[in-house]
């Protein structure tokens, strides 16, 4: 995906799927679906790299919402890490939780155009915001005993929903995280239990499903010594969500990855593939892969760029607040403008990267009203921005028309009208890879426009570098 608001890039009339930038825009011949008359043996050959469903159907979801809930809430802190010590324990901060209105949260979200929302049922303070049979550090345990998850799962039926669970690997309240008792695998059989506790009960998720998990890869000091059996968390996680729920860092099966900030920026050329660290070590915290991570100038963040010819294709994601915290803070409750919620989304979803973007109810179990209308305006931005196809016909147009420099066999099936069809299995495919190749898009008559949309066709793999 490549979105580009005109109003800060300058994008001419040919755009190029070549490998490298075109000495020249236009080729010395153009041929349109109407002239090609051949039939292709065979399609354009993909790669042996390619994304999986879940990750394909995320890729084109584009906007998800991140829901922060828990302790943290009330006791105004982002990590809990000393409830119980110099602070309140965090079930005493939730028995103040009267009403959580998880149907009009929901609603919102929903209407405000996000595809799935990922819920943080436990934090790294551990306190987990359903009723758990695991521990007593739970929603059962307070005085309100709302499962908050179980009713945002119910909501989220309702309105059809998709929805991704955070469980936070890293649990300072559990006594059996790490090696203290020499016996690390006690918190993994722990961890891997909370997973079965969610994942395999059908009040949980959009009618019983979850379309990704996240694992959160912040360790605090001195939380080094838990070995995480990643490889087991994958296989629990697969084996009831099926291989369409994608996981977020979890070691050599990752399948998203972090974007490399959390202002919600993806870089310029934003690579799915990755180079995996042949060196990794479980026990680190480290990433399993290199990160390659790198300051782009274009958006002024430090970004994970990936690599085009790296070994495995774990997509990036972008993660972002509505406010200046991930949870609701009476002092950090006002929302960005419409103007930076604009440039991260140019700048994530039109980079590639999916954007996650935090929107946290109050401590009333509701969401603030100007949160509320800045994500419901936020929303309608994108939809209007997107609304009219100027290259399609209606509203007293003429359809525009494409050529290109070649197409794949000569064949209609992959001539250069495809990219205008709407279509995500139909696109345009030059004859092959090498030299430059261009597509020309004709409007019939003048028309003013200000944002550029275009896709590759990543089912077939990554390849364009840049273009003109």
């Amino acid at each position: 995906m490549q979105r580009k608001n005109l109003a800060r890039f300058a994008i001419v009339a040919g755009l190029c799927s070549s490998l490298a930038l075109p000495t020249a825009v236009f080729a010395d011949q153009w041929i349109t679906d109407e002239s090609l008359n051949g039939v292709a043996t065979a399609q354009p050959q993909k790669d042996d790299i390619v994304p999986n469903k879940g990750q394909y159907k995320y890729a084109k979801e584009e906007l998800a919402a991140f829901c922060h809930f828990g302790p943290n809430t009330f006791s105004g802190v982002e990590w809990g890490t000393d409830y119980g010590t110099k602070m309140p324990s965090a079930v005493t901060y939730m028995n103040n939780l009267e009403t959580f209105d998880a149907e009009g949260y929901v609603k919102m979200i929903k209407e405000a155009g996000f595809k799935r929302l990922v819920v943080t049922a436990k934090h790294h303070d551990g306190f987990c915001i359903w009723n758990s049979e695991s521990t007593d550090y739970d929603m059962g345990s307070t005085t309100s005993r709302i499962d908050i998850l179980a009713e945002l799962s119910k909501a989220c039926s309702t309105y059809d929903l998709d929805m991704g669970l955070y469980l936070s690997p890293w649990d300072i309240h559990e006594p059996s995280y790490g090696n203290k008792d020499g016996k690390p695998d006690n918190y993994n059989d722990f961890y891997d239990g909370q997973l079965r506790e969610i994942l395999g009960d059908p009040k949980y998720g959009n009618k019983g499903k979850f379309v990704e998990v996240w694992m959160d890869g912040a360790k605090g000091t001195g939380a080094d010594a838990q070995n995480y059996n990643f490889e087991r968390f994958a296989k629990t996680i697969k084996e009831l969500e099926g291989d369409e729920c994608v996981l977020f860092q979890c070691g050599l099966q990752s399948e998203v990855r972090w974007v490399g900030n959390e202002n919600g920026l993806a870089g310029d050329t934003a690579w799915n593939r990755v180079e995996m660290n042949p060196n990794w070590d479980s026990s680190s915290a480290e990433v399993p892969w290199n990160k390659n991570i790198q300051n782009d100038p274009t958006v002024g963040a430090e970004v994970s760029v990936g690599s085009p010819t790296g070994g495995k294709w774990i997509m990036p994601e972008a993660d972002a607040r509505i406010t200046a915290g991930w949870f609701w803070h009476n002092n950090m409750k006002t929302p960005k403008t419409l103007t930076e919620l604009s440039n991260m989304y140019f700048n994530s979803v039109g980079h590639g990267a999916p954007l996650l973007l935090n929107v946290p109810p109050n401590d009333t179990g509701t969401v603030d009203p100007e949160i509320k209308q800045r994500t419901l305006d936020f929303g309608d931005n994108v939809e209007k921005t997107f609304a009219q196809d100027l290259t399609r016909e209606g509203e007293g147009r003429t359809a525009a028309t494409a050529k290109a420099s070649s197409a794949w066999e000569n064949d209609p099936a992959y001539g250069p009208g495809k990219v205008l069809d709407g279509k995500d299995e139909t696109y345009w495919s030059a004859k092959d890879a090498t030299g430059t190749q261009s597509l020309l898009i004709e409007f019939p008559e003048e028309r003013t426009f200000n944002v550029v949309s275009f896709e590759e066709a990543i089912q077939n793999g990554q390849h364009i570098k840049n273009f003109a």
